[in-house]
C-alpha cells in the first residue's frame, strides 16, 4: 500500500480490523470472565478457554459471546485506520528531522514512524477499550451509554486512560 492514499489506506484497515475483531471477539469475552474470576470461594466458574466459551453461550446466549462488540469495532477500526492514515506523514517527517530521504526509509524511520502512529492511535481511542471490557464483564445486557455513565460517575473523566 505504500504510496497509495489516505483513504485506500483507511478503508483497507478498516474492513480488515472489522472482521478480525468480530471473529475474535469471542475469545476476548471469554480472555476478560476468566481474568475476572476469583477463585476465594474454592471452586472456579471457568475452567478454561473453551469451557468460559460454552458456560456463555449457555447460560446467557450465543450473542453474549459477542458483548461489547460496538465499542471493540470503534476501537480496532478507528486504531488500525488511524495508525494506517498517519503512518506515512510521521515518516516523512521523522526522516526531514533525522535529515534522511523518506523515499529510501530505513528500519529506524519505520519503527519510529509505526510506534508513533500507534501511540497517537491507542490514546485516542483507549475509553473504547475500558467500555468494552467493562460490558463484557457484564452478565445482563448493559448498553455502551449506560457503562459509559456507570464509569464516568464511578470514576471520572481519567478511568478512560487508566
Amino acid at each position: 500500500m505504500e504510496g497509495s492514499s489516505a483513504g485506500v489506506r483507511l478503508l483497507a484497515s478498516a474492513i480488515g480490523a472489522g472482521i478480525a475483531e468480530a471473529t475474535t471477539l469471542p475469545t476476548d469475552v471469554a480472555k476478560v470472565r476468566l481474568q475476572l474470576q476469583s477463585s476465594s470461594l474454592g471452586e472456579l466458574r471457568y475452567h478454561g478457554m473453551v469451557d468460559c466459551i460454552m458456560k456463555v453461550a449457555r447460560v446467557e446466549g450465543l450473542r453474549a459471546l459477542w458483548k461489547g462488540i460496538v465499542p471493540a469495532l470503534i476501537r480496532q477500526v478507528s486504531y488500525h485506520s488511524f495508525t494506517f492514515v498517519l503512518y506515512e506523514p510521521i515518516r516523512d517527517m521523522v526522516s526531514i528531522v533525522l535529515g534522511m530521504e523518506a523515499a529510501r526509509s530505513n528500519y529506524l524511520q519505520r519503527l519510529l514512524a509505526a510506534g508513533s502512529s500507534a501511540a497517537i492511535a491507542i490514546t485516542l481511542f483507549n475509553p473504547t477499550e475500558v467500555l468494552k471490557t467493562q460490558m463484557q464483564s457484564s452478565s445482563g445486557n448493559v448498553t455502551m451509554k449506560e457503562v459509559a455513565k456507570k464509569v464516568w460517575n464511578k470514576d471520572g473523566f481519567k478511568v478512560f486512560w487508566a
